[in-house]
C-alpha cells in the first residue's frame, strides 16, 4: 500500500540539493494507483497529485531544487509486473473488457491538464 508522504519527496528533492551539488532532476514514474475496477472518478489521485505537486514548486521556488522535469508515473492503464491489469495507474482508464480497450479520460486526466496550463513551469 502506498504511504502518501508530499513532504518527504521535497525533503528527499533538498537532500539531493544538499548532498549533490543541486543536480538537474528528472522526476520519473511518479503517482498513485488503485485497484478498483474501470472508474473514472479518481479523487484520490487527483488528492495525490495537488500535494505532490505543490510540494515539488516549493523545492523549486522555495528550496532551489534544480528539478527539470517531471512524467506522471502512466498516461494509460497498462499491465503492471507485480499485480497485471488490477493496478489502475493511468490518468486515462481502458477498458480491458472490451475489444477495443476503449480508453476514457479519468477526471484526474481534466484535473492535471488544467493545472499545467495553469502552473506552467518556465527555467532560465
Amino acid at each position: 500500500m502506498f504511504q502518501v508522504v508530499p513532504q518527504g519527496f521535497r525533503w528527499v528533492l533538498s537532500r539531493l540539493r544538499d548532498e549533490y551539488g543541486n543536480p538537474r532532476i528528472f522526476i520519473s514514474e511518479n503517482g498513485f494507483s488503485t485497484n478498483s475496477s474501470f472508474v473514472t472518478d479518481d479523487t484520490k489521485r487527483i488528492n495525490y497529485l495537488e500535494t505532490y505537486l505543490s510540494a515539488l514548486r516549493e523545492s523549486i521556488y522555495t528550496d532551489g531544487c534544480s528539478v527539470m522535469g517531471y512524467i506522471f508515473w502512466s498516461l494509460l492503464d497498462n499491465f503492471e509486473w507485480t499485480s497485471g491489469y488490477t493496478a489502475r495507474t493511468g490518468l486515462v482508464s481502458v477498458d480491458f473488457n472490451s475489444n477495443n480497450r476503449t480508453r476514457t479520460m479519468n477526471k484526474s486526466a481534466y484535473w492535471f491538464r488544467n493545472y499545467i496550463e495553469m502552473h506552467k513551469i518556465y527555467y532560465q
